[in-house]
């Protein structure tokens, strides 16, 4: 067969092809890492920087009108509830055109307030501030006690739903100076910084909220009238219709509510010019007692249990619990004189000038301490100490619900031997006391209440390493 002489067509070159596949995924991946890079620095996956309107020096709805001559739409504008700039800044085209319609007004008359609001239209980035996680937890906290300084108890608390957060610091205190004190009359009075007091009842809580804020107030100590908290709400139906029907509370105002026999307790502390500080706590399942979460406020003493008496001009010094009501502790060198009737269960004999400032020594017995404490402090006593009965480790002492509300002054227990000590100095005249705070130790008496007196040195040495030490 014969074979033709012209050879066949050659085949694409191999090489070419190459080059360009090679040249087509090159430039592929150059557009991925493109995107890659658009994506990571926000702009490809579609996030842009959140703005906002300034809306500083921004002139009134009547003035923008006026300096367009049109100042006959500023009653439409109102009726339209566009009672500020900033609301017309916000309005689209759309909005102008069928505000044109509604109000039967050349469309030409209203564009010319489109374009003059235009002028007016700034925007910024927004900047968003972290905020610490445990200071947020720690402000959404809405139960918390009521530290008075020096004071042997704190007090609970209920935040308002429409309060500010906890202040981080002391402030000092104020009584609401109108009528019975329910802050529904403060006049123009100033309270820079303080918290003001002011007792339930007398008008809305919004009310006494804006009345205490427009003092220049940093916080509001609702006292209640019955045992029991709640916290208190803004909003419809809480707002008395007195206020314009405006039932908005002030959102720069810390609201807390304590139960009424607190107020025995702020009320001395404003005498004595203690300061008071709002301490919000964490409660969690399972624990005995709810806690401070920050750092600097774990620190702070909720309650002052336990401490020494010295004997001033001696070395001698005794051990003390407190009573549970409260009652700031004397400062200083205090001069103290023994009850009369010793057991302080009725009026006391003793003359006004001889009590007055000064610490009322009491045995105890016969009557309940709440009823020792009233009496010296109805003589103007400072404080109470009760010599305990022998052989007793010591326990806090408690009044009655009752008596609360009537508890000024702190009361002190020490022991019967401490006790002898104390009258004995007092009987030959110019006892003096100073009291030194060692909270703490209510546990480690509880510890020895319930551990059998030691028979052997051993169990001595066991003891001892339960005793509370100074």
């Amino acid at each position: 067969v014969a074979r033709s002489r012209h050879p066949a067509p050659p085949l694409p070159c191999r090489r070419d092809t190459w080059v360009k596949m090679g040249l087509a995924i090159a430039i592929r991946t150059a557009l991925f890492m493109v995107l890659v890079v658009a994506v990571a620095s926000g702009r490809g996956s579609g996030e842009t920087q959140e703005m906002e309107l300034v809306e500083d020096g921004l002139p009134t709805i009547d003035a923008l009108l006026e300096e367009l001559d049109m100042s006959d739409l500023t009653a439409k504008f109102y009726e339209a509830g566009f009672t500020e700039t900033r609301y017309v800044l916000r309005m689209k085209d759309m909005d102008f055109r069928m505000m044109a319609l509604e109000w039967g007004v050349e469309k030409d008359a209203i564009l010319r307030v489109r374009d003059a609001i235009k002028n007016y239209k700034i925007e910024r980035p927004v900047v968003k501030i972290e905020e610490d996680p445990l200071l947020k937890e720690r402000n959404a906290l809405r139960y918390g006690r009521l530290v008075i300084n020096g004071s042997t108890a704190s007090f609970e608390y209920f935040s308002g739903y429409f309060s500010a957060p906890m202040p981080r610091k002391s402030l000092s205190l104020a009584l609401a100076w109108d009528n019975n004190s329910h802050a529904c009359d403060l006049k123009s009075e100033s309270a820079a910084g303080e918290a003001v007091i002011a007792h339930r009842g007398g008008c809305s809580f919004v009310e006494k909220a804006w009345n205490i804020s427009a003092s220049g107030a940093q916080a509001m100590i609702l006292v209640n009238n019955a045992s029991n908290l709640f916290h208190i709400a803004s909003g419809y139906a809480t707002g008395g219709g007195n206020l314009n029907n405006d039932t908005e509370a002030p959102s720069n105002l810390t609201v807390v509510m304590v139960k009424h026999y607190a107020f025995s307790a702020l009320r001395k502390a404003i005498a004595v010019g203690a300061d008071v500080r709002m301490v919000p706590l964490k409660c969690t399942s399972g624990d005995v007692k709810c806690q401070p979460i920050l750092p600097d406020e774990k620190d702070i003493v909720l309650e002052v249990d336990s401490g020494v008496v010295e004997q001033v001009g001696s070395d001698i010094q005794h051990e003390f619990l407190t009573g549970t009501w409260g009652g700031i502790i004397p400062a200083g060198d205090v001069p103290t004189v023994a009850a009369d009737p010793i057991d302080g269960c009725s009026a006391l004999q003793n003359s006004v000038s001889d009590v007055t400032g000064r610490v009322v020594l009491v045995r105890r017995g016969r009557c309940s301490f709440g009823d020792k404490v009233k009496a010296a402090q109805d003589r103007g006593a400072a404080a109470v100490v009760v010599a305990d009965l022998p052989g007793h480790a010591l326990q806090r002492m408690g009044v009655s619900t009752p008596q609360l509300a009537d508890m000024e002054i702190p009361g002190f227990v020490v022991t019967a031997a401490a006790g002898d000590s104390l009258f004995e100095a007092a009987q030959t005249g110019g006892l003096q006391l100073r009291f030194k705070q060692q909270p703490g130790m209510t546990e480690s008496w509880l510890e020895l209440s319930l551990t059998s007196w030691p028979k052997t040195e051993k169990d001595f040495n066991m003891v001892f390493r339960l005793w509370p030490r100074g």
